[in-house]
């Protein structure tokens, strides 16, 4: 069986990717976040929204699936 590459798949699928990251990460925000209270130490949090972090994972999720699409593997 041959092994596909991220950057070989349709960009719906590479999306995909990043909208299950990003809900994984607001699952994250409500399951330990902010029953924890980990949110006290956190600035511009807000409870139960949208807030600055979730852009911050969001942009890092995204650049981080452009980059690794574009990065060029090495067969071995």
């Amino acid at each position: 069986m041959q092994q596909i590459s991220f950057a070989s798949l349709p960009f719906i699928a590479r999306f995909g990717t990043a909208a299950g990251l990003f809900f994984l990460w607001t699952l994250l925000e409500r399951g330990i976040i902010e029953p924890l209270g980990i949110y006290h130490y956190m600035p511009w949090y807000r409870v139960e929204g949208p807030c600055i972090w979730d852009g911050f994972a969001a942009i890092a999720i995204l650049t981080w699936l452009y980059f690794a699409s574009k990065r060029p593997r090495a067969n071995a």
